[in-house]
């Protein structure tokens, strides 16, 4: 599934099966806002990072590894592209 900015998109997860998505940031894209919404109260993590192995944990993240935030009902922030390269 290829990801475009402005375009919604619903998805279905579950705390025993994890979901991962790829996003490319677009030549002309500087940062994408990220807004995750939920119909259930059960407090989850939404996390970004680099898309490589490996995936890291919550506590790792900490580390500089990428961003995440935890929620009941609404996650939302900014993603900056990775201009290292």
């Amino acid at each position: 599934m290829k990801f475009r900015t402005g375009v919604s998109r619903q998805f279905l997860v579950s705390p025993t099966m994890p979901v991962y998505y790829k996003f490319t940031f677009p030549p002309d894209i500087d940062n994408v806002f990220i807004d995750v919404r939920s119909n259930d109260q059960l407090c989850t993590v939404v996390s970004v990072q680099s898309f490589d192995c490996p995936v890291y944990d919550v506590s790792e993240i900490g580390t500089g590894q990428g961003h995440y935030q935890t929620m009941a009902s609404i996650a939302s922030f900014n993603v900056y592209v990775n201009k290292k390269n």
